[in-house]
């Protein structure tokens, strides 16, 4: 079995951080499920809150029912008084209701910022302008990236659609999204709706990227692993014939050596003495002391080896070529079973042989 590493079809049920394609330019992103929605998976924070008694859930999709006591805030990580370029990729189905299913407005009476009003519907709008929409049908994934005030541009199903005449809000002080209501300086009533993702992507963003973003949201979160099985096929066989040989040739000489280690001596002794006579005197010579032997020398032998021939290789071999299956995991023992060790213990010396000479 091999782990590949692939990236998300599906919505994640557990934390997995942001894909390393996108890390860099996220500055939010969520899973919104039951167990991760108020994780903001770009940083690990907690950047999900609840107004009244929070969510609901249908079907693992979050619910807010539009109702100004209750409702869900999630911090989106842009700078306050937030700068164009930027995009947002959300999943929303509108349930019932004809007002907002989302918005981030400045904290002020005017409306400044954007939000969705019916199914599909990103607007914008700068101090009452109501001049930004782009009309994205009821795919329930949306992504909006809005460039500048020539420049909102929308994708849902992969299709793009661009309002050039959207002028980009200013001064937008909120940190963070309201999901079911109009949060502007007073809260309004929104739309009972539904979610599943939504994420930041801090300055500009391709058209070709904003229509993959639209159609699979999930590329955000970092790669999922799988184990992918390998075949463990028969092994295959391979014939070697091999030919030639090993050719000897040239001399060499084997060296032997012994070092002799003397002691002892010869020993002059007895009463014989040794007379002769010179020039008319005759002299005694009568031995005592001795010749004392020490120090050692080395004795060397050697042989000569002329090596000729050969070591002639002939026939045939088979060769199978096997794969390695590499098991994990392991034997787990369980249970209250004892053990018993019985040892025993044997004692006794071991002596050495050693080899005493003298020469002389």
């Amino acid at each position: 079995m091999l782990i590949k590493r692939v990236p998300w079809t599906v919505q994640p049920q557990y934390i997995t951080g942001p894909s390393p394609r996108w890390a860099g330019r996220l500055t939010s992103l969520y899973s919104l499920t039951p167990g991760t929605w108020q994780i903001n998976q770009v940083n690990g924070t907690t950047g999900g809150s609840i107004v009244g008694t929070g969510p609901t859930w249908l079907n693992g999709k979050l619910r807010v029912s539009g109702s100004t006591s209750n409702y869900v805030l999630l911090q989106h990580g842009l700078p306050l008084n937030i700068a164009v370029p930027f995009c947002i990729v959300i999943g929303c189905e509108r349930l019932a209701g004809s007002g907002v299913s989302w918005s981030l407005l400045r904290n002020n009476a005017a409306w400044s910022g954007w939000y969705m009003e019916a199914q599909g519907d990103v607007k914008s709008s700068n101090s009452n302008s109501f001049d930004g929409l782009v009309s994205l049908g009821g795919g329930n994934n949306y992504a909006f990236v809005h460039r500048s005030s020539t420049d909102l541009t929308g994708a849902s199903f992969g299709a793009l659609v661009i309002d050039t005449t959207a002028v980009a809000p200013t001064t937008v002080d909120r940190a963070e999204v309201a999901l079911g209501v109009v949060r502007r300086s007073t809260i309004t009533a929104g739309a009972d709706s539904v979610f599943t993702h939504f994420a930041v992507i801090r300055g500009d963003v391709s058209d070709a990227e904003l229509k993959s973003l639209a159609v699979n949201p999930w590329q955000l979160f970092a790669p999922r692993s799988i184990w992918v099985p390998v075949s463990v096929a028969g092994g295959t066989t391979y014939t070697i014939t091999p030919s030639g040989g090993v050719v000897m040739g040239g001399t060499s000489v084997d060296i032997k050596g012994k070092v002799l280690d003397v002691s002892g001596g010869v020993t002059l002794a007895g009463t014989g003495s040794m007379t002769f006579a010179s020039g008319g005197t005759s002299y005694t010579i009568t031995p005592s002391g001795g010749i004392t032997m020490g120090g050692n020398a080395t004795y060397i032998q050697s042989k000569t080896f002329t090596p000729s021939g050969g070591i002639t290789l002939g026939g045939t071999s088979d060769m199978v070529k096997t794969k390695i299956i590499a098991p994990t995991d392991g034997v787990i023992f369980g249970g209250t079973g004892s053990m018993t060790s019985n040892t025993t213990v044997v004692t006794g010396t071991v002596g050495e042989r050693t080899k005493v000479g003298a020469g002389t």
